[in-house]
């Protein structure tokens, strides 16, 4: 009986050749197609892993405005006091349940260039920062180091670029003590970070970051609206340390509770 079936499915093949060959084509392509988006996916869901594990600990983002809510009361938010250092320090010393705390500053136009003899970068995001900055959004470093918190306190010029600029302005060359400009202003680049190539491209290369000391010297305008990005101490949710966050400034401020 299966050497009859066979030797009726060779007779069929025989018989329709282009037939039989594309079909067989058709069934290889499609089980090729199937096991590379399998091959893909999985490569994918790691990539994704990665990234969700790279973030470390959760933190708390403090702004001055709720930017979903608006309305009647807009008026009042522009009247809220912007963050000030002494605001992460206030912090780190009265709420039990914060454990990192990082001031900074981002200039959201981007306007900024960066220039290094014959090269320049595209137009970046400048950040100034306590120096905390990498810890706390879990930036690792490819070469050098970050700025430290003596040189935030003096006002250094000091800049640690992202992988973008980086790459922009050297190459495979190492940038550590050369100096770049920013907008006119000379800084000694101390460290460079490593490429955060995201499961949808590539993100948070194209910045830089100095201290916000020097930020304030350098480049602030009244536009600039500093942030406040704290972590949880362990065995704190991060609902209690906004509870506690939330009740310092507030008593700090002279602003009633509700």
């Amino acid at each position: 009986m299966f050497g009859e079936n066979l030797r009726q499915a060779l007779g069929i093949i025989q018989a329709h050749r282009l037939r039989s060959g594309l079909l067989i084509l058709g069934v290889a392509i499609g089980i090729t197609t199937i096991l590379a988006m399998v091959t893909v996916m999985s490569g994918l869901v790691r990539k994704i892993n990665r990234d969700l594990e790279a973030s470390s600990k959760p933190y708390l983002f403090v702004t001055r405005f709720d930017f979903f809510v608006s309305g009647d009361k807009d008026e009042e938010l522009f009247r809220r006091q912007k963050f000030k250092p002494k605001d992460a320090d206030l912090i780190r010393r009265s709420v039990p349940a914060a454990d990192r705390v990082t001031y900074f500053i981002t200039q959201n136009q981007s306007n900024f260039v960066l220039y290094y003899q014959g090269e320049h970068t595209p137009q970046l995001e400048l950040d100034g920062a306590s120096h905390t900055f990498p810890e706390m959004f879990s930036f690792p470093l490819e070469h050098g180091r970050h700025f430290s918190r003596i040189e935030v306190e003096r006002r250094e010029r000091v800049v640690t670029l992202g992988y973008g600029p980086a790459r922009d302005l050297f190459g495979l060359a190492n940038p550590i003590g050369k100096y770049v400009s920013i907008n006119g202003q000379k800084y000694r680049v101390i460290g460079t970070f490593a490429n955060r190539e995201h499961f949808v491209g590539s993100i948070s290369n194209n910045f830089a970051v100095i201290p916000y000391s020097s930020y304030h010297k350098d480049f602030q305008t009244d536009l600039d609206d500093p942030s406040l990005a704290i972590n949880a101490r362990d065995g704190y949710t991060l609902e209690e340390l906004e509870e506690q966050v939330t009740d310092v400034l507030r008593i700090a401020r002279g602003v009633k509770p509700g």
